[in-house]
């Protein structure tokens, strides 16, 4: 289960808890539902050192990026799982209502053009204002992200999770969103 749903679990019945994952693909087989994910909270001071490690590196993925911070953060691998990014609202625990005080990762601005985020969770996300021209999107989970202004140009957001995703006067030319929902 996505670590941002943990908190809202008093809102879901007990037969619903142990099935519901926002990262879930839709058309996924049962056997790729059972795979176990590992996500690797990341900030906006890690997507502008991803940003500047791409320089050098232009085909480095954002998951494998955020897998070379596990150690760095403290963070134990978990044997098969597969990493994912994870720039999602995450809940405040610190805060009087943990439950509502969620805490938006703020990526305003960056730009992402022709970079790898395939597969990245971005649920509730701050992308106003992002390029991500030419970026790989595929299977990323958008969910609740505000895109507004984003400049989608030539992206490949294949099976890319929008649910709720707020795109107003957003830029999407030559751009491939097939099967997207």
């Amino acid at each position: 289960m996505h670590p941002s749903v943990i908190g809202n679990l008093l809102m879901v019945s007990d037969s619903v808890r142990n099935k519901y994952d926002p990262a879930y693909r839709r058309g996924s087989s049962q056997e790729k539902g059972q795979d176990k994910t590992q996500y690797v909270r990341l900030s906006r001071e890690d997507a502008e050192s991803y940003l500047k490690a791409c320089e050098s590196n232009p085909d480095l993925s954002i998951n494998e990026f955020a897998k070379g911070l596990m150690q760095s953060k403290g963070i134990e691998a978990v044997v098969g799982a597969k990493v994912v990014a994870d720039f999602s609202v995450h809940i405040d625990e610190t805060q009087d209502n943990p439950l509502y005080d969620g805490v938006v990762t703020d990526l305003f601005g960056l730009d992402f053009s022709k970079r790898d985020l395939r597969g990245a969770c971005f649920v509730g996300a701050n992308l106003q204002d992002c390029k991500f021209n030419n970026a790989k999107l595929d299977q990323a989970t958008l969910e609740g992200a505000d895109a507004s202004r984003a400049d989608f140009t030539g992206v490949s957001a294949k099976d890319t999770n929008l649910q709720a995703t707020k795109i107003q006067s957003a830029v999407i030319e030559n751009a491939d969103f097939s099967r997207a929902y």
